[in-house]
């Protein structure tokens, strides 16, 4: 199969079960495929799916944090770090350069 006959492809998306699923996130996915309906193409969910995504991935971040698999939220935690490298890299980079113009310690 050629890209170009992958590019033409359609792909529909067919909600097999009425039952409405357990968890927040899983029935946030849901509604945002299906939105009450019964079948979705895929080019119907192109640029905008993906704020379905990002309050799935919270719902989900806010459960497991509940059930206490995570102490702390994991995207926070991962922010927490991330300006902690930010600001580390920072004062190792400063020191440095303190140390090469003063050259001493």
């Amino acid at each position: 199969m050629t890209s170009a006959m992958r590019k033409n492809m359609e792909y529909t998306f067919i909600k097999l079960k009425d039952e409405e699923p357990a968890r927040d996130f899983e029935k946030e996915v849901m509604k945002g495929i299906f939105n009450g309906n019964k079948e979705k193409k895929l080019s119907d969910l192109k640029n905008k799916f993906y704020k379905t995504l990002a309050a799935a991935k919270s719902q989900l971040y806010k459960g497991i944090t509940e059930k206490g698999y995570y102490v702390f939220n994991p995207n926070n935690t991962r922010i927490l770090w991330v300006v902690s490298g930010v600001i580390s890299g920072g004062f190792l980079a400063g020191s440095l350069d303190y140390f090469r113009v003063h050259g001493e310690f």
